[in-house]
Order: C-alpha cells, then sequence, then structure tokens
C-alpha cells in the first residue's frame, strides 16, 4: 500500500506509524452472520431443487420408454408418477426463484419480479392439487404437424410449369456422357450464362424427363442408344472446317479419363484392384500402396493425392463441372508413380507368348486396340535393344521405397516387358476415351 500526507503551507514527515487491526463491530458480525445463513439456506434450497429436477426427469423417461419402447403393465403407474414429480419439481424452482428475488435490494422492478414468482408458485401448487394425465416430453420437441412449407418448395421446383429444374438436370447428364453441356455455364442458368447451343434439344430432353416421372434411368438409356452417341471420334477434314469446335456433333468428343479412373483403369488391368465396397475414408498419402478405388480416399480443400490432383480430381468446392486439362507432367506423373510401375509389372507377367504375341496382347490389353505396323516394329526394335542395354548395364541399383512396389524381373527379357508395358501406360490413347 502506500501513504500520503499533504500540509498546506507548511512542512510534515512521517516518524512512526503503526497499524493496528480494529476489532468487527457486534452489528458488523451478525450482519455476516445472517449473510452466511441466507447463502446456505439458498444452497440448501438449490440442491433440492435440482434433486427434484433428476428425480422427475428419471421418473419421465421411465414412463417414455414405457409407453414408446418396452411396453409394460404398470405404465398407468409410472406416467402418475412423472407427472407427480414433475409438478414438484417446479413447485421447487418457483420456491427457488422467489428466494433469489428476496436476497435482491428492494426495487420496484424486483418487487414486480417477486410479485410475479408468487403467482408462479401458485399455479405451481395448484399443478400438483391437480396434476392431470400428462407429462412433458423429454428432449428438443418438434412439432407434431407439417407446415407444408417445404414439400410445397418441393412441388413448385418439380411443377411442370417450372422447366428450369429438369434443363439443369438434362444438362448435367449431357455433359457427363458427352464431354460438353448444352449449356457451358452449368453453374449459371441465369440471364448472365451463356445460352444453349441446342434449346431445341434442351427442351426435348427436359419434357422427356419430366414426363417419366423424372427417371434419370430412362433418360441415360435414352442417350446412350442415340445414334449421336454412338458416333465414331474419328476426325473428318471436310466437316473439321466447317464445324472445328464439334458444334453439331458430326462425331463423337474425344475425352479424356477422369482422375480417379485413370488411377483405378491402372489397377483393374493389373488384376490388383480392391473392390471392396464401402467402409470409412482412406487417408490420401496411401494412394500408392493402398489398392482401394480411389473414391474413397480423402479429398478436401487441402488433403489430395497428389497423383489425381495431376490429372484434376474433382473440386470438393464445385460440383458443376470438372475441368480438363492436358499437360506434359502428366505423364511424368504416371513415369514416377510406383503404382503406375507396380501396375506395369504385374501386368506383364500375366501376359504370355512370343514377342509379337505380347506386343499385340499388350496394346490389346492397355490402349484396347491393335498395333500399327510402324508401333509394331518400335516395339519390337524397342525389345532386342533394352535387353541389350540391360545386359550391359553395371550402374549400381537403388532400391524401391515402398514395400508394395513389386521387385523388378531378374531377367532381361521380362524387364524389357515391364518397361514397355509401362510405357504403353504413359501413352495418350490409355487416358483417352474415344
Amino acid at each position: 500500500g502506500k501513504f500520503s500526507i499533504w500540509v498546506h503551507n507548511g512542512s510534515a514527515e512521517f516518524h512512526e506509524l503503526k497499524i493496528i487491526k480494529l476489532r468487527e463491530s457486534l452489528e458488523t458480525l451478525q450482519r455476516r452472520k445472517q449473510i452466511l445463513i441466507d447463502t446456505i439456506a439458498f444452497a440448501k434450497k438449490e440442491l433440492a431443487y435440482r434433486q427434484s429436477e433428476l428425480f422427475s426427469i428419471q421418473t419421465r423417461l421411465r414412463a417414455a420408454i414405457a409407453e414408446y419402447i418396452q411396453p409394460t403393465a404398470d405404465l398407468p403407474e409410472l406416467k402418475e408418477q412423472a407427472i407427480l414429480a414433475e409438478a414438484a419439481a417446479t413447485i421447487e424452482k418457483a420456491e427457488l426463484e422467489i428466494m433469489r428475488i428476496q436476497r435482491l435490494p428492494q426495487t420496484a422492478d424486483s418487487l414486480k419480479e417477486l410479485e410475479n414468482a408468487n403467482k408462479e408458485l401458485d399455479i405451481a401448487r395448484a399443478k400438483l392439487a391437480s396434476p392431470g394425465d400428462a407429462y412433458s416430453a423429454l428432449g428438443l420437441q418438434h412439432s407434431k404437424t407439417s407446415t407444408g412449407r417445404r414439400a410445397a418448395l418441393a412441388r413448385w421446383i418439380t411443377h411442370a410449369s417450372n422447366p428450369r429444374t429438369a434443363r439443369i438436370a438434362v444438362n448435367h447428364l449431357w455433359g457427363r456422357h458427352f464431354g460438353t453441356p448444352l449449356v457451358s455455364t452449368t453453374e449459371n442458368f441465369g440471364l448472365n450464362g451463356k445460352s444453349p447451343t441446342h434449346p431445341a434439344l434442351l427442351d426435348w430432353l427436359a419434357a422427356e424427363l419430366m414426363s417419366n416421372s423424372w427417371q434419370m434411368k430412362h433418360l441415360h438409356k435414352l442417350i446412350v442408344l442415340s445414334a449421336t452417341y454412338r458416333m465414331s471420334s474419328r476426325s473428318d477434314p471436310a466437316a473439321l472446317r466447317q464445324d472445328p469446335d464439334n458444334q453439331y456433333y458430326w462425331r463423337m468428343n474425344s475425352r479424356r479419363m477422369e482422375a480417379e479412373v485413370v488411377r483405378d483403369a491402372a489397377l483393374y488391368l493389373s488384376g490388383q484392384i480392391d473392390l471392396t465396397l464401402g467402409g470409412p475414408e482412406i487417408y490420401q498419402q496411401l494412394g500408392e500402396t493402398t489398392f482401394r478405388r480411389s473414391l474413397y480416399f480423402r479429398n478436401t480443400p487441402n488433403e489430395k493425392m497428389e497423383f489425381l490432383e495431376i490429372f484434376d480430381v474433382a473440386d470438393p468446392n464445385s460440383c458443376y463441372r470438372r475441368k480438363e486439362s492436358i499437360v506434359p507432367h502428366q505423364a511424368l506423373a504416371k513415369m514416377n508413380s510406383a503404382l503406375m510401375q507396380n501396375s506395369a509389372r504385374h501386368l506383364a507377367s500375366q501376359l504370355s507368348g512370343d514377342d509379337k504375341t505380347f506386343i499385340k496382347a499388350g496394346f490389346e490389353t492397355v490402349l484396347n486396340r491393335a498395333p500399327t505396323q510402324k508401333e509394331f516394329k518400335r516395339c519390337e526394335q524397342f525389345l532386342s535393344e533394352h535387353q541389350i542395354m540391360l545386359k550391359n548395364d553395371k550402374s549400381e541399383k537403388f532400391s524401391a521405397k515402398s514395400g508394395a512396389i513389386e521387385a523388378p524381373a531378374t531377367d532381361t527379357l521380362g524387364r524389357a516387358r515391364e518397361n514397355l508395358i509401362h510405357v504403353l501406360f504413359l501413352h495418350n490413347d490409355f487416358v483417352t476415351v474415344r
């Protein structure tokens, strides 16, 4: 603490300071005693209320179980106990509130509050005298009857006079099948969006969807069985000059596989894919060593499998239209991927025969087509020269980092065949849907 002294027109100083604790007066001690007595009484009353409320909850819970979950013969007795316990708890709560208000300084507001609390106590006591036949339900309660607002909104969204919903739906379906939607701005069907390239087709598909009870399966079947969908993706120089963007669908669009399909296709061709259904999400860092389907791996804005991200994995923040890019480092990702190397080695071990048979089988398995004459000769040359290179290679070998990576073949022919299959995985035709 601090002591100070001020004088007017003079000087002063401390020579001695003695601090003596004064004894409290009798009136002060009595007042403090009464405060403690009131505090203890209030605490006891609050404890009594909490115990009464706990007992009320327990009896109501037993009655609810007997009424809705496990019916018993003593249900009427349990309901009566629950009703009486709830009424007793209400009285305890009202008396506790009166004690709380009485401890406050007397003001006009506190007196009004006390008057209302006394009225609540009278109501609670009257309730105990005539408790009725129902107790308050436990937990959050909702209205037993619907307002109908959500149903009305759903009916308005899907009403025949509101074709926008059907247009948006068929635009997404068309885009999934053809790679290009009829309205390029799938996220904006308003005035600020692009106009449809084929408005009559969009309206017809929307009407077809609504007239068939919104059955998506019917529309999928209609599209994939159409002549437009089954057209070849081969180019025609004359048509290409007139319609370079294929706006009139004179051929089928060539599309790159989705990121998940690229990874799953390599696992499927090598016979390693794990088709187990369901289960929790898998940590994205395990994508190179866990052979579950790609859709089960964690995919958040901050947590993505690196391999899938290079091939434009689905954006968690946008579900309108997936972007599609073709860049050089996608081939590099497949070349350096431990999973791709492992898949190539597994697949090579499953293909047999002489070099000609092996090359043909490799092309048909990985690229779904036969090799051209030029490709066939280059592959034969690769197998021959690569064996010689491997035989003469005296450089130090590095062990694979991942335990899931299968060791390469020990003989030069097997190793050359594994590398050829790996090269086919890097081919553009492997990731292209035609």
